[in-house]
């Protein structure tokens, strides 16, 4: 909510399209595969328990479907990135009167968080996606159907 006498953000604006596209597109798909669907107790799925969803599940899906989970991962890794570098810029301008902000470009400001925080997980995630699956066939027959309950698999 603006303050009183200011008008609102621009929902074309980078930290709006950001977060709604975080909120309404990429967040549920995350939710829903990686936490709702797991719990389904109906076959095949028969609940896959905590200890059974580790990075085994991440790398089924990254070896199953590798271009659809690097762009959802990746889309949802960096549109997190790029809302919180602009919000706390935001924040910063707005309640703070430190330099740094006002001297460091918005470039910047978004090479440093993707430096620091998005390329150390994508090449965590590259090198998850190279390494042999290790699960047994059952188990990863489960995870076919977990994926497979979301819409974005089965397209």
């Amino acid at each position: 909510m603006s303050p009183p006498g200011t008008p609102p953000r621009p929902l074309s604006g980078s930290l709006s399209v950001t977060g709604y596209a975080t909120l309404l597109c990429f967040l549920p798909i995350h939710f829903l595969t990686h936490r709702l669907y797991p719990t389904t107790p109906n076959a095949p799925i028969h609940s896959v328990g905590p200890s059974e969803l580790d990075f085994e599940f991440v790398k089924f899906g990254l070896q199953s479907w590798p271009y659809r989970c690097w762009f959802l991962y990746g889309g949802l890794l960096s549109l997190v990135a790029i809302h919180a570098t602009d919000g706390t810029a935001l924040l910063w301008k707005t309640w703070f009167t430190d330099a740094f902000w006002r001297k460091g470009s918005r470039r910047r400001r978004l090479s440093l968080v993707f430096g620091i925080c998005v390329l150390p997980v994508l090449t965590g995630v590259y090198l998850l996606a190279r390494e042999p699956l290790m699960v047994f066939k059952s188990t990863a027959s489960r995870f076919r159907a977990v994926y497979m309950e979301s819409f974005v698999y089965r397209i």
